[in-house]
C-alpha cells in the first residue's frame, strides 16, 4: 500500500486512539479533519475496542434509504460478523454545515483509499 499521506505528529495521534472518548480542539490548518476523519473511519476497522466494551453490542439493524451503506454483495460483510463499529454506531459533532461537509468528504475518500488497498493483519 502506498502511503502519500504526511505522518500524524505526537499531538494529532494522541486524538487517534480510539480507546477513549475525546473532543478535539485546535487551531486552523493544524490537521483536525484529517485527524477526526482517520479516527472515524478507525472506529469503523478496528475490532478491538476497550471503550466500547463498556455497554454489551446492540441489535445491528439493517440500514436502508439515506446513509445506508451501498457496496456491491460480494464485497458484504454479514453485520454480526462485522469486527468494528458501524457507521451508524459512530457521532462526530461539527459548529458547522461546511467543516461536516468537509469532514464527510474525507471520511468517504479514507473508506475509498481503505477499500482499495484492505488493511492486512486485522489491528496491526
Amino acid at each position: 500500500m502506498t502511503n502519500n499521506r504526511i505522518p500524524f505528529n505526537r499531538d494529532q495521534q494522541l486524538g487517534l486512539d480510539i480507546d477513549r472518548h475525546i473532543a478535539l480542539d485546535a487551531g486552523a490548518g493544524t490537521g483536525k479533519t484529517t485527524v477526526m476523519a482517520e479516527r472515524y473511519v478507525q472506529h469503523l476497522i478496528a475490532s478491538l475496542q476497550r471503550s466500547t466494551l463498556l455497554l454489551p453490542n446492540g441489535p445491528r439493524e439493517p440500514l436502508s434509504g439515506h446513509g445506508a451503506l451501498r457496496a456491491p454483495a460480494r464485497e458484504r460483510t454479514e453485520r454480526k460478523a462485522w469486527p468494528g463499529l458501524l457507521p451508524s454506531e459512530v457521532v462526530a459533532i461539527t459548529f458547522t454545515k461546511k467543516a461536516a461537509s468537509e469532514l464527510k468528504a474525507r471520511i468517504r475518500a479514507r473508506v475509498a483509499a481503505t477499500r482499495k488497498s484492505p488493511i492486512l493483519g486485522g489491528d496491526d
